[in-house]
């Protein structure tokens, strides 16, 4: 037989359905071949009449569209993954924007309270440090730019580091204390007990999902 009992009983009610309908019906359907092949096929079939009008079989053609279906199915594949790398470049631009503009705040904040008051060594010399500490920041997320690079065209493997927990969410309030002094806010921080001292995971993520 040319198709299987599964792919003909398809065809055969496929063919009873436009003979008691009475009109013409296009569709795709799935065969398997002797040889094992799967092809799709595009079918047209419509009433075959006798000269009274009486439906006596079916009259149809039907055009293979495997090789069809097979380039949509590419082609959809292929929109799907530009579609994912522009969302995924749109995410890493807004992501850039944001940890590249915390440390610049910080920055500029430290900056301009040791520009407004420079004859006082104890307010210079702390935000000096903060100063430092923004600015290594903003190294330390420039390096982790040219790192991402490496992992997405496979010269570093993406590693999950050992991680100072208190250190790392210090390292948030001190990028953010001279915006704070600006509106008269006091940042501190409390660490519960129960939170081991380091962690193994991404401290730059971290940060990013606070700060957020």
């Amino acid at each position: 037989s040319l198709f299987d009992k599964e792919t003909a009983d398809i065809f055969i009610r496929n063919d009873w359905a436009v003979i008691h309908e009475g009109v013409a019906r296009t569709k795709e359907e799935s065969a398997i071949l002797p040889s094992g092949k799967k092809i799709i096929q595009l079918s047209t079939k419509r009433p075959l009449l006798d000269k009274e009008g009486h439906t006596i079989g079916i009259a149809g053609v039907s055009i293979d569209i495997t090789e069809l279906k097979e380039t949509q199915s590419a082609l959809q594949i292929a929109l799907d993954k530009a579609k994912a790398a522009s969302y995924a470049k749109t995410e890493f631009l807004e992501n850039m924007r944001h940890d590249i503009r915390t440390p610049l705040s910080g920055i500029v904040g430290c900056a301009r309270i040791i520009q407004s008051q420079p004859n006082d060594p104890e307010t210079v010399s702390e935000y000096a440090e903060d100063l430092v500490q923004s600015s290594e920041s903003l190294l330390n997320f420039l390096n982790r730019i040219l790192e991402g690079i490496k992992v997405a065209t496979g010269e570093m493997p993406l590693l999950k580091k050992k991680f100072d927990f208190k250190k790392s969410i210090q390292a948030i309030i001190d990028l953010n204390k001279s915006l704070a002094a600006k509106k008269n806010l006091v940042l501190t921080l409390e660490v519960d007990e129960e939170i081991p001292p380091y962690l193994i995971g991404d401290p730059v993520r971290l940060q990013r999902i606070i700060l957020e």
